[in-house]
């Protein structure tokens, strides 16, 4: 944006709208009393680090990778305060919660996951994504899946068995090295 022209950032306002929902993420994140300015933060990074395409899809929010840009923020502040072993000290009292570098690892990790797993996803047919994301996002049985879709439940278990074997395939060993604390690896 160097030639003075401005970033539309119009769509932050559908982000937005879900404010309260991503302060109280934050705070489950560990965000505490920052909560708020930690969710200003990811609306910053959100407006200068990507685009309307990433967060609105087919019309619709896309509060996986909100939900990421929030974790990854949220750990930031805490590998922040890791770091400074006065502010620390003050953190421990104030949350008593403490974060060793490995579980930030761990965390940041599991999160490269989570966001591999949605890129795959992106590349299936509609109908396999939509039932997944469906099944993954509520916890839902199938039986009450197939209730709300009117799709045979059996339909719902052949296409969530092959998702699974498909994202096994093709993450299995980033899982595995996570599940053997091979982070650097994933």
């Amino acid at each position: 944006m160097g030639n003075g022209t401005v970033k539309d950032a119009s769509w932050l306002s559908e982000v937005a709208k879900h404010h309260k929902e991503w302060i109280e993420l934050s705070k489950r994140f560990g965000g505490g009393k920052d909560a708020e300015d930690l969710v200003q933060d990811m609306y910053l990074k959100l407006h200068r680090y990507t685009d309307k395409q990433r967060i609105i899809r087919n019309g619709k929010l896309s509060k996986a990778y909100i939900y990421f840009v929030l974790k990854s923020v949220v750990n930031t502040y805490h590998k922040k305060q890791v770091k400074d072993s006065a502010l620390r000290f003050d953190y421990i009292m104030e949350t008593s919660i403490e974060f060793t570098e490995e579980d930030i690892e761990e965390k940041i990790a599991f999160e490269k996951i989570c966001l591999l797993i949605d890129q795959e996803m992106q590349t299936w047919y509609w109908y396999n994504e939509m039932l997944f994301k469906k099944y993954r996002d509520s916890g839902d049985s199938y039986r009450k899946i197939a209730k709300q879709t009117d799709i045979s439940w059996v339909s719902i278990y052949n296409t969530i068995k092959n998702c699974k074997r498909i994202l096994k395939s093709e993450l299995g060993e980033k899982y595995e090295d996570y599940k053997n604390k091979d982070y650097d690896r994933i």
